[in-house]
């Protein structure tokens, strides 16, 4: 969000009460959109423009969100998409010094939207679903209804990004829970079999105090126990627990976490002394490609009461203090919560194979089983769609990072080795070594020069992740009796 630190300050929120203060931020962000949609039309060649999130559907609100577009070009050359790219982040900068409030900009190319439609995939459909057409032609054909139970995957996936949020905030009286609102409200579109009747009266609660609350560590710690609960029933319902051996080959490598680390690690398992009768399973993992850190997973009870749940979780923030200040934040799951995420993985396909692998547990049960692992045919399809994903993300390589960049990297090599060799590799170490070994010497000594910090211009960057984004092993392989076509 922007103007962060100010906005969400609860003077600052109180402000929206005066309704002239409400008419003037909606002017000001309709006149701000509509100079940056008018400036995009006629400064570069787009097809069509889109908002979406909040604003499409008038839910936003004055002066706190963001502004999301979606913009859809022509399928372009490298060469000249990167010269769009350069001139487009140009002009999105500029605009966000008068209009900091649009904020995200995703880019695709007509050809690529038509994934969505074609292999009537879930998590696109929901990701186009709320757009609403500024300018241009509309490039989406009729959204297809999805059985509820598809979407479940994309929520439990989202925690990797919303568990640092838990154990970072301090939860301080009167603070602003509209983030956290706007993520559990996510599980009010499924069905009363999966009991929501406790989770919309805490939202109704938060929504009637203008997402400023007395206690806000209780509204957040009791939403967060009724939807992982909600995740957990979903895993009941599924049917494909069981699944054939893998194909797929695997790196060897040792891992090391440590002695200090392990004994820290011991010393805070100790500390949940009480209530171990809770827990099922402590263990961690070494960091995977996509967050290279250390992972401390807490797996309790699947019939665990609300209130034992919320103490034990203020204990482990408590006692995780050391990790959490490393950027380490423990994962606390219902065990039904866990396998649904090992199973139904819609941005990292690998999971459980890496946990498989790599996890050392500290406490309690081994909960990963050999014949309870996806099917090699679901981990296809899904790299497959992450391909087209890191297409459409590779467009904002104008606006990444060093680190940024070594990730979207490790991303596009995991996928090549996994497409092309048939190697599934979840480490930064496994990944460089199976990279070497079995890629051609003269991609492996750009991947090193890159990992060693020489400087690498984006634009280089750039060419060479779209030539490899569309070989052939990303954009034609069998899945079953099918074969995935490429959409260039």
């Amino acid at each position: 969000m922007w103007f962060s630190k100010f906005k969400t300050h609860p003077y600052f929120i109180k402000l929206q009460s005066f309704l002239f203060l409400d008419y003037l931020g909606r002017f000001y962000y309709r006149i701000g959109l509509k100079i940056f949609v008018y400036v995009l039309k006629y400064s570069l060649d787009i097809k069509s423009i889109y908002v979406r999130h909040s604003f499409a559907k008038d839910a936003w609100i004055p002066w706190i969100s963001d502004i999301d577009l979606t913009v859809v070009i022509d399928q372009m050359s490298s060469e000249i998409e990167i010269k769009f790219l350069k001139k487009f982040t140009l002009i999105h900068k500029i605009l966000k010094i008068p209009f900091p409030f649009i904020e995200h900009v995703d880019i695709f190319n007509q050809e690529e939207l038509k994934l969505n439609f074609l292999y009537d995939d879930p998590l696109l459909n929901g990701y186009v679903s709320d757009w609403k057409l500024l300018k241009g032609n509309e490039v989406r054909r009729k959204i297809v209804a999805h059985h509820q139970e598809n979407t479940f995957g994309l929520r439990v996936q989202h925690w990797a990004v919303f568990m640092p949020l838990l154990f970072r905030d301090k939860f301080d009286n009167r603070m602003y829970v509209r983030k956290y609102y706007k993520f559990f409200e996510k599980f009010l579109c499924f069905g009363p079999e999966y009991n929501l009747e406790n989770l919309g009266c805490l939202l109704n609660k938060a929504r009637g105090s203008n997402f400023l609350m007395n206690n806000p560590e209780d509204f957040v710690l009791k939403s967060y126990y009724y939807s992982i609960n909600i995740l957990g029933n979903a895993f009941k319902r599924q049917n494909n627990l069981l699944a054939q051996a893998t194909r797929f080959k695997f790196v060897d490598t040792d891992v090391d976490f440590g002695g200090a680390f392990l004994k820290e690690i011991g010393v805070f398992t100790e500390s949940l002394a009480g209530m171990k009768n809770l827990i099922r399973s402590v263990f961690v993992d070494p960091g995977t490609i996509q967050n290279n850190k250390y992972r401390i997973w807490i797996i309790v009870d699947n019939h665990i009461k609300e209130k034992e749940f919320i103490d034990l979780f203020k204990r482990v923030k408590i006692n995780a203090g050391s990790f959490i200040r490393e950027g380490i934040y423990p994962y606390v799951f219902f065990e039904n919560t866990l396998n649904f995420l090992l199973m139904n993985r819609w941005f990292w396909p690998f999971e459980y194979d890496h946990l498989r692998r790599h996890a050392h547990f500290i406490y309690g049960e081994k909960l990963f089983r050999e014949n309870n692992r996806p099917s090699d045919s679901s981990l296809l399809e899904m790299s497959y769609k992450y391909g087209f994903l890191l297409k459409y993300r590779l467009r904002n390589v104008m606006n990444y990072t060093k680190e940024e960049l070594q990730k979207f990297l490790w991303s596009v090599l995991n996928r090549r080795l996994f497409l092309e060799k048939m190697y599934i590799t979840t480490t930064p170490k496994e990944l460089i070594n199976a990279y070497v070994d079995l890629l051609p010497s003269k991609e492996t000594g750009w991947v090193s020069s890159f990992l060693s910090n020489q400087k690498v211009s984006k634009s280089d960057f750039y060419s060479r992740m779209r030539t490899i984004l569309e070989l052939d092993s990303f954009i034609k392989f069998p899945v079953g009796d099918k074969v995935f076509l490429s959409l260039n």
